[in-house]
């Protein structure tokens, strides 16, 4: 990542995120930013479960933050992050099981609540996350699940995929989920 002092007219120069000696690979999420400055990008694939990588100091470090009891799928895509205005973190990931899971973190990614699943009964398998965030007690994540069995991630899968939408009002405790599809938005393997 690199830090622009002017709203995007130069950078600084580029650094890894990931120095924590590699533990996170393959697909991060969008970078977010809370109102003290501080950013961060979600992981979805680090050796330990899902992380989250931080800096508070315009990008010069980025240290990890694993997000505990979320240990990653083989095959999973997009992570995502909401930050309310007082610095809380909502981070949405797709769990070991392939299902949607939802992480809360009050101070800054340094400690988080057990993940929730948010997964309605009957989808096996969900991906693509998009976190937005409120209020501290009020977030939603969007993701596309599909009911059918099999490896969702490999050619050949016949499945076929909705559109979720999960939302809390008391910070995380209980989640409603609601099918926002009437039709399928995708048929197939997620590629």
């Amino acid at each position: 990542c690199a830090a622009s002092p002017d709203g995007g007219l130069t950078f600084g120069p580029a650094v890894p995120i990931d120095t924590n000696l590699h533990i996170c690979l393959g697909l991060v999420g969008h970078g977010r930013v809370a109102p003290d400055g501080t950013a961060y990008v979600p992981a979805a694939h680090c050796q330990l479960g899902a992380g989250v990588m931080s800096t508070a100091n315009n990008g010069i470090t980025w240290p990890t933050h694993i997000i505990p009891n979320s240990l990653p799928p083989a095959n999973g895509f997009d992570p995502s992050l909401a930050v309310t205005p007082s610095g809380w973190l909502y981070a949405a990931f797709q769990g070991a099981n392939n299902h949607q899971k939802v992480a809360l973190s009050k101070d800054g990614a340094a400690h988080w609540a057990n993940p929730r699943d948010v997964t309605p009964p009957g989808v096996v398998s969900t991906t693509f996350s998009a976190m937005v965030a409120g209020d501290d007690a009020r977030a939603a994540v969007a993701f596309i699940g599909t009911t059918t069995s099999g490896d969702p991630f490999a050619a050949g899968f016949g499945g076929s995929w909705d559109l979720y939408v999960a939302t809390t009002y008391d910070s995380g405790t209980t989640w409603t989920v609601a099918k926002a599809t009437s039709s399928p938005m995708q048929r197939g393997w997620i590629c």
